[in-house]
């Protein structure tokens, strides 16, 4: 979710490797926000500035798609990858800089992290030749817990914490076809504890992926036609689309919208274009 005071996290670029270099803190601005970044030109690696770009500062050498915490004081991070883009564990840093901890073990994903809103926990993938799981981490304890998976078959088309913390909503994707060379996928969406427990199915359509849980609904990519945004409530009713693609721009994978946040008070949604030059917050339709 977007908030106005929250700390921003960009990942300009993907690229990989460990070693660790501590970085002078940047000064924190009034809002209490930072830009944190991953380098592939230059001085390569995860790096920490102000909210408007300036005193940028090395945070990790050769570190790889940053996620910030939402109370500010840690990254967590991937060091160099390997084939098939495994990676050799999670990492979390304090954005004052220091040593990091390692928190998991391989994995394999995109995106890589998402950060619980207590900024106690971080959601990742394991990926196994016979299932992938998703996992719930304690960035202190190390402790883990399974919250879903699907066969070898399947994958996650993303997921998010409720406001609270105490839900999460994800995507799975399960096969069920294979055409001439071309897979087929019913991708829906389920809700669950985010301490586990059983999955509760919320859309039933098979084109529902990418979920960001905001503050009054749930916002995700209506896939495999023309990949605009709907949004859905929590029990499963009230689903509407909330974007409209000009009628000259081309559907069917040429434009996919995907949500990114929410603002604080539920009207604005951020969205990425995917294959146009689309940019910027797509106002919540009324009604």
């Amino acid at each position: 979710m977007l908030k106005s005071a929250a700390l921003l996290a960009i990942v300009l670029v993907t690229a990989g490797c460990g070693s660790v270099q501590k970085a002078s803190a940047p000064k924190l601005d009034a809002a209490g926000r930072y830009l944190v970044y991953e380098r592939l030109t230059g001085e390569k690696g995860v790096w920490i500035a102000d909210a408007n770009g300036s005193h940028p500062r090395l945070l990790v050498r050769d570190g790889a798609e940053p996620a910030i915490s939402p109370d500010g004081k840690q990254v967590a991070y991937v060091p160099q990858c390997g084939q098939g883009d495994s990676c050799p564990g999670t990492y979390v840093v304090p954005t004052s800089g220091g040593r990091p901890r390692r928190v998991s073990s391989d994995w394999r994903v995109e995106p890589p992290f998402t950060w619980s809103p207590d900024s106690k926990r971080i959601v990742v993938i394991r990926e196994t030749f016979s299932e992938t799981t998703l996992v719930t981490i304690d960035v202190v304890s190390g402790k883990e817990s399974k919250l879903a998976k699907t066969l070898a078959e399947g994958e996650f088309w993303g997921w998010s914490f409720s406001p609270d913390g105490r839900q999460i909503v994800y995507a799975r994707a399960d096969h069920v076809y294979e055409d001439s060379g071309d897979i087929g996928y019913a991708v829906d969406l389920f809700i669950i504890n985010s301490k586990g427990g059983e999955p509760k199915r919320i859309t039933a359509t098979g084109d529902s992926g990418d979920p960001i849980w905001g503050p009054h609904s749930i916002a995700f990519s209506r896939l495999f036609g023309r990949n605009e945004i709907e949004q859905i409530q929590p029990d499963g009713s009230g689903r509407k689309r909330i974007t409209d693609l000009p009628d000259h721009v081309p559907g069917n994978g040429f434009i996919d919208l995907t949500p990114v946040g929410w603002s604080d008070n539920g009207r604005d949604l951020a969205r990425r274009p995917i294959c146009a030059g689309l940019h910027g917050t797509v106002p919540r339709r009324e009604g």
